[in-house]
């Protein structure tokens, strides 16, 4: 990153996400060793990982169990770096659903 000249900020918030996915063993060898897989037995694996937690939240307890099979193949992990804007507060985005696994989502004051 110093060759390029990347600002020392920057090589911070790179330094801080690669301890981040050390200590908390996210790495993407797991998302490798899985894409070698047929397409079927991903998505076994899966429903197998995610479904009994999808049964628990409120809105999905009285769902059929096909939709939310549907549903935990289409899920899709994204981590962000502390600090980082996720949405604005006037973000009218209806495909994106948030679910903060670890943390806490903070909000920043309208128009920041």
């Amino acid at each position: 990153m110093r060759l390029r000249r990347v600002p020392k900020n920057i090589q911070n918030k790179v330094i801080k996400w690669f301890d981040y996915l050390w200590l908390t063993q996210k790495s993407s060898d797991e998302e490798r060793a899985i894409s070698c897989l047929p397409d079927k037995l991903k998505g076994e694996i899966a429903i197998h990982v995610h479904l009994d937690t999808l049964k628990r939240v409120e809105i999905f307890q009285n769902t059929e169990a096909g939709f939310l099979c549907e549903l935990v193949l289409r899920l899709r992990p994204v981590l962000f770096s502390p600090g980082d804007y996720i949405c604005r507060k006037e973000d009218k985005d209806k495909q994106s659903n948030y679910d903060c696994v670890e943390d806490q989502l903070k909000i920043a004051q309208q128009g920041c």
